[in-house]
């Protein structure tokens, strides 16, 4: 069903702008004082001089695009005259969504992106608000005209007892020249979707930045409820701060000793749950515009609006037509791209592992009868698909589905929200609500605070690791105990799927070194990989906003998660054994992958 604007009477629209006007009038009128005396605030000042909104664009209250304003015995409601709105015959005003999509279609979609991105990944609270430090770590000039609490050496100091792991852009920049070496995360515009995290107070600041830049599509409540909440974080950030501002009424959070880091680590988190309802209502906007039907409930609205799937790309349809470079190990499937067997790998004992036990694969939806054919001669008995739930309902039935004697895992890396985690039994014609940010969990990037300073790839599989290590012991269970052959498969066969292959090749006792090979042989075929994905439209966004090189697999990357491995648990089969797949299981596995 399109969602309908509602046409709010004259006396409720009225009262809800009055309301949102005396609202914010409480920091409005402040800062108009005192800029008609000349005077500054070191801590409130950021919020209209950092942030661009100006006290009365701020002051204008905005229905949003679910609801129109009838006319006053006055005329047409004021937003008339405003950029953005559109007015009937009878004098009902409501948002041009399409006008407004015209022009800012591209806003609204990366802020959504932004706002669910940084909603999927769990707050860190590491950073102590060291940037405010490091903006004038042994630089003579400070960004406000008031006293060091610690003076200059002792400022100093603590920026270089205490790691800086700041991941906001836009705090980064800021940083003096000194102290952008010391920073442990190498923050960029670029990044920035990639990086940006809920514990961060200045993220949780911004929502305030894109729920005015996404105006007049934001209703005026919402932007106030996100301005509320960026001077609280506000005050916070400055309390943390080198600065002396107990006579301005801000006692300090001394984050140089155990009990001021303490104080800050509790705030930060409770922000982050506050902020977290606010992100929800910014992306759910953000797809109300996107991706519903909105038909206005008066005459001569804008047209309906529609979020188009991504077309596919000239050729031939998804899957089919691509003809990548297949070394011994590789296996031409017509239906897929990057399917390799697990067999012929040295071990570290002489031998080598079968072939015919175990492969790695991507997707599986578009295998042809010949693909099936082939399979079936292995034959194959196990298919572990390691994609979240929404991938899985969004790209439908695969042919293998029918295929009598194969049994389907559904084994995700991710957590889930939500029911229906035995996907297998959901018809695709009775498909369940997906999350709120379910795109942001099609090709996911799940991370740990504590491994934050490691490469995002590197962050993402020992997020798996995790977030569901009994899905991974399941998915090598699985290998362990079938009959014939077994298919491990995720999207593009490379970073779930790797993960798991990492622990079953381990077993299997091939060298790292190998390990490392065989994770970097979907190199060879990404560009053709990248272009099947882009012809399916639950992936297509996803693979057109980034470029190949920040798809390709790279042979540092296992490496790095090898040696963590090896660090922490001894190894891969140590990660295992803390995680109850004793020696048994591992000798069970082994004996499956070397025949």
């Amino acid at each position: 069903m399109p969602a309908v604007a509602v046409v709010l009477p004259a006396e409720e629209w009225t009262a809800r702008a009055a309301a949102h006007e005396a609202r914010v009038q409480r920091w409005t009128a402040p800062h108009r004082e005192r800029r008609q005396r000349g005077e500054s605030h070191p801590v409130l000042d950021f919020l209209f001089t950092y942030y661009s909104e100006t006290p009365g664009r701020l002051r204008r209250w905005h229905p949003g695009p679910a609801a129109a304003l009838a006319p006053s015995p006055d005329g047409p409601a004021p937003h008339a005259a405003w950029r953005s709105y559109a007015t009937a015959d009878d004098g009902t005003v409501g948002l041009d969504v399409a006008g407004y999509l015209a022009e800012r279609g591209s806003t609204v979609r990366f802020v959504r992106d932004l706002l669910a991105a940084t909603a999927s990944r769990p707050p860190q609270t590491g950073c102590l608000g060291l940037h405010e430090w490091a903006m004038v770590y042994r630089a003579d000039e400070r960004r406000h005209a008031v006293p060091l609490r610690l003076g200059r050496a002792g400022t100093d100091a603590v920026v270089e007892s205490h790691p800086v792991r700041c991941s906001h852009v836009d705090a980064y920049r800021f940083f003096t020249p000194d102290a952008v070496g010391l920073n442990r995360l190498r923050p960029t515009r670029q990044t920035q979707v990639a990086m940006e995290q809920p514990g961060c107070l200045h993220a949780t600041m911004d929502l305030y930045k894109w729920a005015y830049k996404l105006s007049p599509a934001v209703p005026g409540e919402l932007v106030a409820d996100c301005f509320e909440l960026a001077v609280e974080v506000r005050e916070l950030d400055m309390r943390a701060s080198p600065y002396d501002l107990a006579d301005r009424g801000y006692p300090p959070v001394r984050i140089e000793t155990p009990e001021g880091k303490a104080e800050y680590v509790a705030a930060q988190r409770g922000f982050a749950r506050r902020a977290a309802p606010l992100r929800q209502r910014l992306v759910d906007l953000c797809d109300t515009l996107l991706t519903s039907q909105l038909t206005a409930a008066w005459p001569g609205s804008p047209p309906t609006v529609t979020r188009a799937p991504a077309a596919p790309s000239a050729g031939a349809p998804y899957g089919r037509g691509v003809t990548p470079p297949r070394p011994d190990r590789w296996l031409r499937l017509d239906g897929t791209t990057n399917t390799r067997d697990l067999g012929g790998l040295p071990t570290t004992d002489g031998g080598t592992t079968a072939f015919g036990r175990v492969l790695r694969s991507d997707n599986l939806q578009t295998l042809s009868d010949d693909d099936l054919r082939r399979l079936a001669e292995l034959p194959l008995r196990d298919v572990i698909d390691l994609r979240t739930t929404a991938e899985v309902l969004l790209e439908g039935r695969g042919p293998l589905r029918a295929v009598e004697g194969v049994t389907h895992r559904h084994l995700s890396l991710l957590p889930e929200k939500g029911h229906h985690t035995d996907v297998f039994a959901v018809e695709e014609d009775d498909v369940p609500d997906l999350p709120a940010d379910w795109a942001e969990t099609v090709l996911p990037r799940q991370t740990t605070e504590a491994d934050e300073v490691e490469p995002p790839a590197v962050r993402s599989y020992l997020g798996y690791l995790h977030h569901r290590p009994e899905n991974v012991l399941a998915a090598l269970r699985v290998i362990a105990g079938g009959e014939g052959a077994a298919v491990v498969h995720c999207a593009a066969g490379k970073d779930r799927t790797g993960v798991v292959v990492v622990f079953a090749l381990a077993a299997a006792g091939v060298p790292h070194e190998e390990i490392v090979a065989d994770y970097a042989m979907t190199a060879d075929v990404i560009d053709a990989l990248v272009a099947k994905l882009r012809t399916s439209p639950t992936y297509a966004e996803d693979m057109t906003n980034r470029d190949v090189a920040s798809h390709t697999p790279r042979a540092g990357t296992m490496r790095r998660l090898l040696q963590i491995l090896d660090e922490r648990h001894g190894g891969p089969l140590g990660w295992l054994t803390e995680h109850g797949f004793g020696p048994d299981e591992q000798a069970a596995l082994r004996s499956r992958l070397r025949g």
